[in-house]
């Protein structure tokens, strides 16, 4: 089979066979022409034009597969350290149990079994290797079952008391995907791979286990064929941000240097230059040993002894514009890891009326996403696992729930439940609503804030269906003027039995259809 002959480039068409740059700019500009770019070859700008933006490249590097280097930077490096954990342990956070009509007995003893198998410790860790290698897995513990891991995993054959929680291994520490993908569709974890190989230092198989036994978790997601090229795992999430936290590395390790050389003294020296180009290797020895003895000087006494004729000068450093150097450097790692700088390295906001509020909001969306991504589908597949451990049967409509993030602080829980209550109360005085709605509504207001409410069914029960005037009378508009006569404080809104009327005002009030009777 034939070679096929190589394409040419039509930017050569812009250089002569000696070398210098071809007269034809017309053609050059129809040989380069893309209706959707920017060209200007005069000034060698735009696309396919010679200077350095367009000598840029992007090498496919795969950091990801360097195991060696992914392992030495989370060793010595604190902010991999706190890429890796940081978003698990503020996404994973305590894990709650929802489950209709569930007794509080029964909650219980789901969440021991929950705590005494570390299920929370085991999945930060799982997620924080995930972030750190691009994937891991966590193998669910059953006992009695440990011939049977190349089976499937079948709910109702899972003992009480038999769960044993999750065994931890990253995708480097001896777990092979198989070539075998799932085919069935309505799986969840279709088109990824049937079982997972345990093998040993050596390589030898130890174990073979069915995909429904394993809660896998990857770092970055991946395009198809990346995804193959990872063995069905995703990418680490320190690939991203490797060359930032490389300058980052190097501006702070230049800016400590610097500090060394923050007040520099120049010494002249007359016919120095001849010295060193014409002096015997003696001489030089003892120019040497005379600069050593005076900076041994300097930093004893603090005393300079220089030749007669001889001057010195002292060289200070400017540090002006470095912390902007520096910062800009950790918002370059901040915003390639999606943490907040507050967050990641523990600093207060910066600028102008600057509180947070919104790098937390933000914040906040990035926790969501990994929960509902990388949390919710293994707490889904894990929660029927507990149940039938802790309970002996899944109860309907079971959920493993995790705590809202922008969870509010004692004195906003108290301020919310005021508003509610105060507009509650003053649609009772209004008369739109009964007392019985008050109370639920505030109890209601104080059970979603997880406040314990002293308010009781039995409480609500003996205001049921009463407004305001049906339990107590209103302010009387007339002064009391009707107190006390039959029929018509009654329907006088506002009337009160304790107001008396004054003598004087009963004498003086004139005969209006109201007070005929009087």
């Amino acid at each position: 089979m034939s070679k096929p002959k190589k394409k040419e480039n039509k930017l050569s068409m812009l250089i002569n066979d000696d070398g210098k740059t071809s007269n034809v700019v017309g053609e050059a500009i129809a040989a380069t022409a893309h209706n959707d770019a920017f060209s200007n070859p005069g000034a060698r700008t735009g696309f396919g034009m010679e200077n350095l933006i367009n000598t840029t490249e992007y090498p496919l590097t795969r950091l990801t597969q360097d195991w060696g280097l992914l392992t030495s930077l989370y060793r010595s490096s604190w902010i991999v350290q706190r890429v890796c954990s940081i978003i698990p342990e503020d996404a994973m956070t305590d894990l709650s149990i929802d489950a209709p009509g569930l007794d509080q007995d029964s909650i219980d003893r789901l969440q021991d079994c929950i705590d005494k198998a570390k299920v929370r410790r085991s999945l930060i860790d799982a997620l924080k290797w995930a972030r750190l290698y691009g994937g891991s897995a966590a193998i669910i513990m059953i006992d009695g079952q440990d011939d049977d891991l190349a089976k499937p995993l079948r709910i109702n054959e899972i003992l009480p008391g038999s769960f044993r929680g999750l065994f931890v291994v990253d995708r480097w520490s001896g777990i092979y995907p198989s070539l075998e993908l799932v085919s069935n569709r309505k799986s969840p974890d279709f088109g990824l791979p049937r079982w997972y190989e345990v093998r040993d230092e050596d390589g030898v198989m130890q174990y073979r286990v069915h995909h429904s036994r394993v809660l896998r978790f990857i770092g970055t997601d991946m395009p198809y064929y990346e995804s193959i090229a990872e063995q069905y795992w995703g990418t680490s999430a320190i690939e991203a941000m490797y060359d930032d936290l490389v300058r980052r590395d190097n501006v702070t390790h230049n800016i400590a240097n610097l500090t060394f050389k923050a007040c520099l003294s120049v010494y002249e020296i007359e016919g120095l230059d001849q010295i060193f180009a014409s002096a015997s290797a003696q001489a030089q020895r003892r120019m040497y040993s005379m600069i050593q003895a005076m900076s041994v000087l300097e930093s004893n006494l603090g005393v300079k002894l220089i030749n007669k004729g001889d001057g010195v000068q002292q060289l200070q450093y400017g540090f002006g514009g470095l912390p902007e150097v520096l910062d800009g450097a950790m918002l370059d790692v901040s915003g390639a890891t999606a943490i907040p700088a507050t967050r990641l390295f523990g600093r207060s906001p910066a600028g102008m009326n600057a509180t947070g509020e919104s790098d937390e909001k933000i914040y906040r969306g990035t926790l969501e996403q990994q929960r509902s991504t990388h949390i919710y589908p293994v707490l889904e597949k894990l929660a029927p696992v507990v149940a039938m451990s802790a309970l002996g049967g899944v109860p309907a409509g079971l959920e493993f729930t995790l705590p809202p993030l922008d969870e509010m602080s004692p004195v906003e829980k108290s301020d919310l439940i005021d508003k509610q209550s105060q507009y509650l109360e003053r649609l009772f005085q209004a008369g739109i609503i009964p007392a019985d709605t008050v109370l639920t509504g505030v109890r209601n207001a104080q059970n979603d804030m997880n406040v314990t409410s002293s308010i009781t069914d039995d409480d609500i029960n003996a205001v049921k269906g009463k407004y305001l005037k049906d339990i107590s009378p209103q302010a009387d508009p007339y002064g009391g003027i009707f107190q006390g006569v039959e029929g018509e404080t009654e329907n006088t809104p506002g009337a009160t039995e304790n107001l008396q009327p004054e003598n004087d005002l009963a004498e003086t009030q004139p005969n209006t259809p109201e007070t005929e009777n009087v």
